[in-house]
């Protein structure tokens, strides 16, 4: 008998554990484990509770679609990782965070759920694209532009980059996976830029025409001119952008480099 009382104790503390541990939180569009949520939450980001984070990721969601003109009808899984890595999964519409990015108030969330929400097999059109919405929408500024203007930020950096680079974010022709770091934050800029120009100069639905058919759309049939005359005016755009004080980026950049360096070291 006391054997039988003690299985039966045994396996509703089980149930029990397994009920707080699985426990999901679910908003309109986003779903997180309390359990998950518990483990990394700490004073440093800027989120009262889980639910503030869903409403969070609720606005996101409701700005970008709302903005891009599309539908969405799915919840996002947001799931941890242990480091800086935050990506997102548009197939399983999940989104890991990077556990030292959550705990340090540094997540991308709008450009990670930009992904979700309007997946592309063209990665200049897809990482501009989370790069724009992520300084239009976000709560805080994208990486590359750090809160400062893209283009202008893009015409003082032009000399940095690469005339293969230029031509494979026009024609779609260049994968993030083959790059080094320094390669990926400019493409990452670069493409932020060229997708601002677009959006700007032709507006969002031409944009998004051209954007839902992977860039594979001929520029011509869109925009009335051939993808070398497209580079070329955007090019030469740049060149007319009000320049601004290049240093005051690159300290600002020096100093989150320098949080993660403190971040990592603080980890060790």
């Amino acid at each position: 008998m006391k054997k039988t009382v003690l299985i039966i104790t045994i396996g509703i503390v089980l149930i029990m554990s397994f009920g707080v541990y699985a426990e999901k939180v679910v908003s309109k569009y986003g779903v997180i484990e309390r359990n998950d949520w518990n483990i990394y939450d700490n004073d440093s980001n800027r989120f009262d509770s889980l639910e503030e984070f869903l409403a969070e990721v609720d606005y996101y969601v409701e700005e970008i679609i709302n903005y891009l003109n599309i539908k969405f009808d799915k919840k996002v899984l947001f799931t941890f990782e242990e480091g800086f890595g935050t990506r997102a999964d548009y197939i399983y519409c999940r989104v890991t965070l990077g556990v030292l990015l959550f705990e340090n108030d540094m997540l991308p969330i709008a450009h990670e759920i930009t992904h979700i929400l309007a997946p592309s097999s063209n990665d200049s059109l897809s990482e501009g694209l989370a790069e724009y919405m992520q300084d239009k929408f976000g709560k805080t500024p994208s990486d590359t532009s750090l809160g400062f203007p893209i283009n202008s930020l893009a015409k003082e950096l032009f000399e940095n980059i690469d005339a293969n680079m230029v031509d494979g974010i026009v024609n779609g022709g260049i994968m993030v996976k083959y790059m080094d770091y320094n390669e990926i934050f400019n493409f990452y800029l670069f493409s932020y830029s060229f997708v601002t120009y677009l959006i700007d100069q032709y507006g969002i639905e031409k944009f998004m025409n051209f954007y839902e058919s992977d860039g594979y759309i001929q520029y011509q049939s869109l925009f009335g001119k051939n993808e070398e005359k497209m580079k070329k005016e955007w090019v030469n755009f740049l060149k007319d952008q009000t320049s601004l004080d290049l240093e005051e980026w690159k300290n600002k950049k020096r100093e989150i480099l320098y949080k993660y360096k403190k971040i990592m070291e603080n980890k060790q």
